[in-house]
């Protein structure tokens, strides 16, 4: 659902200097609001009474019960045991008030992973208790929010994701999640997504080692269906030897794509040796943001060009 082009909308985007920077350490209290409206227009308001309750009722309870247990509280603050509080209140007054940032961004996910709830289960909901938006105008609308706030997070492939460049988001991280979807490429999808999960979480290292998993299972897979001489436990540079030599990349233009083989053959695996999936020994290593978002950038590009090119190639 695209954003209404008010006045004030179109006064903010003629203001802006252009500069894509994202912030990434606080989510302004007025896109919260947006956030509460946006899940309340999507998975409807909570009603319950007596034996009759709404269809997002459980939505609102899941919500409430996770944060509880992630916060080790009873009852979210800032609302109090008593004070007649339902869980749809108890969820948004503790989302508006948190002031971590990685609550915060668990509270977010979790408003999608509602949405997203009503989206896979419509016969479920269809009964809900003014419902006003679609779930994927919704979630399309709040990822539009974030960006229009410059924040650095949207929603895909089920769980927030930190964007450092909308450009290279939209061109290659976005397109390549669209392919590891497929029910083929699900063992690659869940690795990419732990990369994107250990970097939102700034644990640099592992972010490397999963960006490497996901290339080579993206690799392996792509063998398994062509036929490629691999094994199991194939490297990464194996595979490629084995992609070259079946042919994967036609002979005539292989003397063209030299440098695509440097890159495939070095820009993840190596950088992983180098960085991670070793151990430290007695000196902690410190793997600096920079070189994981190198990463997992280099990764969806990677990606990307393997399966499409897989698909363009039957």
């Amino acid at each position: 659902m695209p954003l209404i082009n008010l006045f004030s909308r179109r006064k903010r985007q003629a203001q802006k200097t252009g500069s894509d920077v994202y912030q990434y350490d606080d989510i302004p209290i007025t896109v919260r609001v947006q956030f509460v409206q946006i899940v309340r227009e999507c998975i409807g308001e909570f009603y319950e009474q007596g034996y009759v309750a709404s269809p997002s009722v459980p939505l609102y309870r899941d919500m409430v019960r996770i944060v509880r247990k992630e916060l080790g509280v009873f009852i979210l603050p800032p609302s109090q045991e008593y004070d007649g509080h339902n869980d749809a209140q108890e969820f948004f007054n503790w989302f508006l008030n948190e002031k971590r940032i990685e609550y915060v961004l668990d509270g977010l996910e979790l408003g999608f992973h509602a949405m997203q709830s009503v989206k896979d289960d419509p016969y479920r909901f269809r009964n809900m208790d003014n419902p006003l938006t679609p779930p994927d105008e919704a979630m399309a609308e709040m990822n539009a929010r974030l960006i229009e706030a410059g924040i650095g997070y949207q929603f895909h492939g089920g769980q927030i994701i930190r964007m450092d460049s909308q450009a290279v988001h939209s061109t290659v991280v976005v397109p390549a999640l669209t392919l590891l979807a497929e029910k083929q490429y699900a063992s690659a999808e869940k690795e990419f997504l732990a990369a994107h999960s250990a970097y939102r979480s700034k644990d640099y290292e592992t972010c490397l080692v999963e960006c490497n998993k996901a290339f080579e299972s993206v690799l392996k897979i792509i063998g398994g269906k062509r036929g490629w001489a691999i094994g199991p436990t194939d490297t990464a540079k194996k595979m490629l030897d084995a992609a070259y030599a079946s042919g994967f990349i036609e002979p005539a233009l292989q003397n063209e794509f030299t440098a695509l083989r440097s890159l495939l053959e070095t820009a993840v695996p190596v950088m992983r040796n180098k960085m991670a999936g070793h151990g430290a020994g007695a000196v902690a290593r410190n793997v600096p943001r920079h070189f994981a978002s190198l990463q997992l950038h280099q990764t969806a590009a990677l990606i990307l060009f393997l399966a499409e090119h897989h698909a363009a190639n039957p």
